[in-house]
């Protein structure tokens, strides 16, 4: 009889081990599709905020860009040049005429400048972009 019970008690306690791992497997399972799907969402929205973003720039602003490559000792640079003009302010219109204004100190024109080293970059000209959706 005590065979039995010892028996029992340990097909109990395998049958309640076997529930517990399955159950925590279960949990691990559910929680990782949750967080594979917010991180989806998360990054939809934030293509879609970038996309009316960029579609729906203000009028009052103009964006040029100018962009220098160049070769040293086999190392690649890639110079981007981001001009933001405030056209109230600025009656230059091409790029030519932002980068000439901007250089004789004239209002109303801003200039930021980024440097990628040795590599065509997709994620960079990404980068880019959004900023100047920004």
């Amino acid at each position: 009889m005590k065979i039995l019970y010892c028996l029992t008690i340990t097909a109990i306690i395998a049958f309640c081990s076997i529930q517990c791992w399955w159950l925590y497997s279960r949990y691990q399972y559910t929680l990782s599709n949750y967080e594979d799907e917010l991180y989806d969402r998360v990054l939809d929205v934030m293509q879609e905020d970038f996309d009316i973003r960029r579609s729906s720039g203000d009028q009052g602003l103009d964006i040029e860009t100018n962009s220098r490559i160049m070769v040293h000792d086999g190392q690649m640079t890639w110079t981007f040049d981001v001009y933001i003009v405030d056209l109230s302010e600025s009656s230059a219109q091409d790029s030519r005429e932002v980068i000439a204004a901007y250089d004789k100190g004239e209002a109303g024109i801003e200039k930021y400048s980024f440097t990628i080293d040795n590599r065509t970059n997709s994620e960079a000209h990404n980068a880019l972009e959004r900023f100047c959706a920004d």
